[in-house]
């Protein structure tokens, strides 16, 4: 499936998942309210140090505006490799027909939309960074810096 071309709110406008083309991306549905979205950002901050070449887009549907989710990912939580946007309106969610969260997709550098899954996972585990890798024919980074 094509990905939708709802409009998504960032920092300096608005941009749709077609600005990611080109690019392998793991898009991540969270909420403030929903404890195990909260509880899987950490891990998607680490997994997009681990793969520099994947873009792990968090994408928050809260009704807050997006400089509070921003200050709360950035600020408070610390991540520093992921990137959010805002689905300011529920279409990108509701284009995609499935409700629920934390809910992920995967999209490939052609800008479809290949797998998803349901509920919170742990993506540093073997078995998930396998599948990413196998999938979107990505590899970790081998020496990871440390500030």
């Amino acid at each position: 499936m094509d990905a939708p071309t709802s409009e998504l709110s960032v920092s300096k406008g608005l941009t749709s998942l077609q600005a990611y083309k080109g690019q392998n991306v793991l898009m991540n549905f969270w909420a403030t309210w929903c404890t195990p979205c909260m509880a899987e950002l950490p891990a998607l901050d680490a997994l997009a140090r681990r793969y520099p070449d994947l873009t792990v887009l968090t994408v928050a549907t809260d009704n807050a505006p997006y400089a509070e989710l921003h200050d709360l990912l950035f600020t408070k939580l610390k991540l520093r490799h992921v990137q959010m946007v805002h689905d300011h309106s529920g279409a990108l969610m509701e284009a995609l027909g499935r409700g629920g969260m934390p809910i992920t997709y995967m999209m490939n550098a052609e800008g479809r939309l290949t797998h998803w899954y349901m509920g919170a996972t742990d993506w540093n585990s073997n078995e998930q960074t396998q599948f990413l890798e196998k999938a979107l024919s990505i590899k970790a980074q081998s020496a990871v810096r440390r500030k």
